[in-house]
């Protein structure tokens, strides 16, 4: 793979008999994303919902999937790996979170563009489809987010993102979907992205990560917790994961920072 992502099956306006449902208890291995043109019900956090159409979801690995269709449906899907998981939240897109974009008819294109490289495989293709899935992703994340330019944080709103961080500072080893965290204060997750990031400076789960890195610090240097053991205390299923955003934040692997800034009195 020679960028970010790629792509393990792909269909664009693909036609789908109803009714029509899919259920994955388990869900897939890969990233799944799906546009659908048509209304769906979908199960996210226990609770089934009824979509407006051309909404679009990007199910997590191992996250369980539930839509079905009252009838006949078209939709835009695909599934994919990555080389990284912050892949997604770099183009400000959420996961497991209901997205509506402004426009869409980019999404149809896009992925049927993708659709023909995937299946005729002509030399480059691999770069070439690498780079449509950035730009994809980074579109949707444009439709998706207002721009923080054009947000107004008003005083409430202010008490609303401080309370939220609050709790990420307190809780930070739950798990922290955008869309949960805009319920916690009742705010849109369209909304809370672009206040908070206008307000802050930085997105809400990035702020999260930000807050566990430096959480990990100090575990890495005050107790003898594994890299394993801390990961999960941190709230991730993956240590890989966190080893691979830990060292983005600090440029050194958590054993490393751990070597590095342990005191002398306490060193091997």
């Amino acid at each position: 793979m020679t960028g970010p992502w790629k792509i393990e099956k792909i269909r664009h306006a693909w036609p789908e008999s109803g009714p029509f449902s899919i259920e994955r208890p388990y869900g897939c291995r890969e990233y799944v994303f799906l546009h659908f043109w048509d209304s769906m019900h979908i199960r996210l956090h226990g609770e089934t919902v009824l979509t407006e159409p051309h909404a679009c979801i990007l199910f997590s690995p191992a996250t369980p999937q539930f839509f079905e269709s009252e009838g006949d449906i078209v939709h835009d899907w695909m599934h994919i790996t990555v080389g990284s998981p912050d892949c997604f939240s770099s183009c400000g897109i959420p996961e497991n979170t209901l997205l509506y974009p402004k426009k869409y008819a980019f999404i149809t294109d896009i992925i049927r563009e993708l659709e023909q490289e995937f299946f005729s495989n002509p030399l480059y293709s691999d770069d070439l489809r690498s780079a449509k899935l950035t730009e994809l992703f980074v579109k949707l994340g444009r439709e998706i987010t207002p721009d923080p330019r054009d947000v107004s944080v008003n005083e409430r709103t202010v008490a609303l993102l401080q309370t939220l961080r609050h709790q990420l500072t307190l809780r930070y080893s739950e798990d922290w979907s955008v869309e949960r965290m805009a319920a916690e204060i009742g705010l849109s997750p369209s909304y809370l992205h672009a206040a908070y990031r206008n307000y802050y400076q930085i997105s809400p789960t990035g702020d999260l990560i930000s807050i566990r890195i430096e959480r990990a610090k100090f575990y890495l240097t005050g107790t003898s917790l594994t890299v394993g053991d801390l990961a999960a205390r941190l709230g991730y299923a993956n240590t890989t994961h966190f080893i691979r955003q830990f060292k983005k934040q600090t440029g050194v692997s958590p054993l490393r920072y751990r070597k590095n800034h342990l005191p002398k009195s306490r060193q091997p």
